[in-house]
């Protein structure tokens, strides 16, 4: 598996991302490497808290067969608007840790 292309494409993809739902957006990206990463497996909130009155910071986990893409996200849920402030790929599925 080559995390380093699948980090440059989720990159590129999230700057040029449209969607409202960023992570649909990541699900979607990553579909084109269902061969590397296997079939999606599911979506975990890993953390939810609040930064201030406007924001929440949560973190995601998308399982795949053979990876984990985590995604930090700060959200402002009055006006929908959401950041990825982070992400990560791992090669190895949370749910087999």
């Amino acid at each position: 598996m080559n995390i380093r292309k699948i980090k440059l494409a989720l990159t590129i993809g999230l700057m040029n991302l449209e969607a409202e739902n960023l992570l649909q957006g990541v699900k979607d990206l990553m579909q084109d490497f269902t061969g590397e990463v296997g079939a999606f497996l599911g979506l975990d909130l890993l953390n939810n808290s609040r930064l201030n009155n406007s924001h929440v910071f949560q973190q995601y986990a998308l399982q795949y067969e053979h990876a984990t893409v985590k995604v930090d996200v700060v959200a402002n849920p009055f006006t929908k608007i959401q950041v990825v402030q982070n992400f990560s790929v791992d090669n190895r599925s949370l749910l087999a840790a």
